[in-house]
């Protein structure tokens, strides 16, 4: 299975994507909504947690992203996702410099030593691991985030529905829908 870029400089690459008992790509109808909504995304830091692929992160270096910090901690997702850096950075004939792939648990990291300001962070856990979202809200609750927008990408049917999120974690400043999938963003 393949998956392409959808807008900006890498409009079209393909991208190699993990087998699906690994990871599983975000639909194309949430990642066009959210680069959608944020058309100019040229100062940013896009931090992509549970990386997978890596089509997040490479979204938003395609739609101009000055970096991005790819967290992955699958052994097999990350050699997919060290060849697709890699085939997009040579077609595009980027620096390596505005890569950064980070292969550990996000849990251990202080955001506070990662984060550019202004910067995305991505948050696509397997949807059936329900304590990873409480875990990872716990890790934002102690962090300082100031000019930081905060996407987490659920599912109604396998994590829990929009009202339950909002009822466990807060209301969003917006939410973004395709299906039974959402995307719940937080601007800090």
């Amino acid at each position: 299975m393949s998956i392409r870029i959808l807008g900006g400089l890498g409009k079209g690459h393909v991208l190699e994507v993990p087998p699906e008992n690994i990871t599983r790509p975000t639909s194309v109808m949430l990642r066009r909504k959210l680069f959608d909504r944020y058309q100019d995304i040229s100062d940013y830091t896009f931090i992509d947690i549970c990386a997978g692929s890596g089509a997040m992160g490479l979204e938003a270096i395609s739609r101009g992203a000055k970096k991005v910090i790819f967290i992955e901690n699958s052994q097999k997702a990350l050699s997919i996702l060290k060849k697709n850096i890699k085939s997009f950075k040579e077609k595009l004939q980027l620096k390596d410099d505005i890569f950064q792939v980070l292969f550990t648990d996000y849990k251990k990291l202080n955001f506070s030593q990662v984060l550019d300001t202004p910067s995305f962070i991505f948050f696509d856990p397997p949807y059936e691991k329900k304590q990873l979202y409480q875990e990872f809200f716990d890790l934002l609750s102690n962090q300082s985030l100031i000019d930081v927008i905060v996407v987490v990408e659920a599912c109604s049917q396998k994590t829990m529905t929009i009202t339950e999120f909002e009822q466990k974690f807060g209301t969003p400043d917006k939410v973004l829908t395709h299906s039974s999938h959402y995307f719940a963003l937080y601007e800090f």
